[in-house]
């Protein structure tokens, strides 16, 4: 609901809540939605909290690094190489046609890591999490903790993206 009213983004929006709904009005659309009640799940019990190795990167330079190696990817959800070691994180892309290779500069503590992801799940999670990104992880089976750095303060913003096989 929010994403279709983000999508009309008619100016401001008002938002009303009774009962089991919620109606969102901008200007001449309304959007109502039903609440759904229920039990969430303990989501907290499958995030990976043991993960010594860590990586802090600018989220600005690793998105624009997998935009440019996903170029040559066969498509948008294909995956890309993380190879993370030294002071940096190298991107890579192969397909038929090509393969792409990126370099960004990063503070790793840990061992080095070798992992494949998703360029559009990875996208999406650097994309919402700022400017300043910590990663955390334990191996390359398991699966990358993001979040911001200033992760202090908003204890319950992270992303977690699963490790892919290639």
């Amino acid at each position: 609901a929010l994403g279709e009213i983000k999508r009309l983004n008619d100016g401001p929006v008002q938002v009303y809540v009774y009962d089991n709904n919620v109606a969102f009005v901008q200007a001449a659309v309304s959007l109502v939605v039903r609440l759904i009640d229920g039990e969430f799940p303990a989501y907290n019990k499958v995030i990976p909290t043991d993960n010594p190795g860590s990586i802090g990167f600018a989220g600005r330079d690793l998105l624009d690094s997998v935009d440019r190696v996903r170029q040559v990817a066969a498509s948008k959800s294909a995956g890309i190489k993380l190879e993370a070691s030294g002071n940096e994180i190298t991107l890579v892309a192969e397909s038929k046609t090509g393969s792409a290779r990126d370099i960004v500069v990063a503070e790793i503590n840990g061992e080095a890591l070798q992992i494949a992801v998703s360029a559009a799940f990875l996208s999406d999670a650097i994309s919402s999490l700022g400017d300043d990104v910590c990663a955390k992880y334990k191996t390359d089976r398991e699966p990358l903790i993001l979040f911001p750095l200033d992760y202090g303060r908003f204890s319950e913003r992270l992303e977690v993206v699963m490790p892919m096989r290639l």
